[in-house]
């Protein structure tokens, strides 16, 4: 049965290798014309022309140098060196016969046909290709160089990306019970209190809670603030339910702010903290949910109005949740700030950056 071929190991994207490849020959032909200019060749413009053909056979060679490369898994320097110098070779090889023929052997300018009738064919051909190879070698050897080095540079970037979307979902994978668990316990509670309407209407808020948040679960790390805010309406609709008269809600979040990119679930562990620790010391409280624009950034409010409340001083594995998924998705650029408000309640203040 035959096998399926190996698949070339993580490499950069095309248009890096060849911008590479472009950038390298366009430099050879500067190189060439300027050593042209100072040796005073003949008929430049004839010759600058020939040089362009040779550097895009030059560019040839190279792409397929690069597709043997792109192929080669090894990370041990010594073992690289010698795949790059053995393969640079007979490419370099290619490069001077490429070189001579276009110089020398199809129809020669003036200057090189008094060389090809003073040395002869062979002799010139001889001695072009060898000196071609050996000043050459080194140019492939060093485009090789640079290209191995970005490939690496590029294997970590996506090992550390990969990393990074592992923790972010794991710090996410924690959020996902522990909300549902809240959500039943609600409703577990009105249905042993004998309020089988309000439990009624708590079940087609837990359903569709349910519902966006198995259609949400595979869909990235991030979403928008109006499908965060909308999750979170849910959620404390279910609160609301359980505790019509000692909890209300108040959400501000301008219409223009609703595509604004965030973490998924980024506010469920403060809106968590809100609800239960305010509930739990006061008779009253307002739960309170800002958003505004600031430059380059949005910032977001979660402030728990907590009447004759003490303030809390601890942060909690909710919020240190918080602060470690923006940690690793914004690389530093976002923050949170969470503690005390005033004399009574909580708040706590994101500040999440543009994309």
């Amino acid at each position: 049965m035959p096998t399926a071929p190996a698949s070339p190991v993580t490499d950069l994207p095309p248009r890096v290798v060849w911008s590479s490849i472009a950038i390298f020959w366009c430099l050879w032909v500067v190189l060439m014309t300027a050593r042209a200019a100072a040796i005073g060749f003949s008929e430049p413009v004839d010759m600058l022309a020939r040089r362009c053909a040779v550097a895009l056979a030059g560019a040839a060679l190279t792409w397929l140098f690069w597709r043997g490369l792109r192929r080669v898994g090894t990370a041990r320097p010594a073992a690289m060196a010698v795949v790059v110098l053995v393969g640079a070779l007979p490419v370099t090889i290619a490069f001077a016969v490429a070189n001579w023929w276009m110089f020398y052997g199809w129809h020669p300018t003036a200057s090189n046909a008094a060389v090809v009738a003073r040395w002869g064919s062979a002799a010139t051909f001889r001695y072009l290709v060898t000196d071609s190879t050996v000043s050459w070698l080194f140019f492939f050897v060093g485009w090789a160089t640079i290209y191995l080095f970005l490939r690496a540079a590029h294997r970590s970037a996506r090992a550390e990306q990969a990393a990074l979307a592992a923790e972010l979902r794991a710090l996410r994978y924690q959020l996902d019970p522990h909300f549902l668990f809240n959500a039943l316990n609600t409703l577990s509670d009105l249905v042993q209190s004998g309020r089988a309407d309000e439990a009624d209407a708590m079940i087609v808020d837990f359903s569709g809670l349910l519902r966006r948040m198995l259609a949400d679960g595979d869909s990235g790390p991030t979403t928008t603030l109006g499908e965060e805010i909308a999750l979170q309406r849910l959620y404390l609709a279910l609160e609301e339910r359980r505790f019509p008269t000692r909890l209300a809600v108040t959400i501000d979040v301008p219409d223009a702010l609703a595509g604004r990119p965030v973490p998924r679930l980024i506010l469920q562990p403060l809106v968590e903290n809100a609800v239960k620790h305010g509930l739990a010391s006061a008779n009253h409280v307002n739960v309170r949910i800002t958003a505004a624009a600031i430059p380059d950034a949005v910032r977001l409010v979660v402030r728990n109005e907590a009447a004759s409340a003490p303030p809390r001083t601890g942060l909690g594995i909710g919020v240190a949740n918080v602060r470690e998924r923006l940690r690793l998705a914004y690389a530093g650029r976002a923050a949170l700030q969470a503690g005390p408000d005033g004399e009574a309640g909580w708040i706590a203040e994101l500040t999440i950056p543009d994309a």
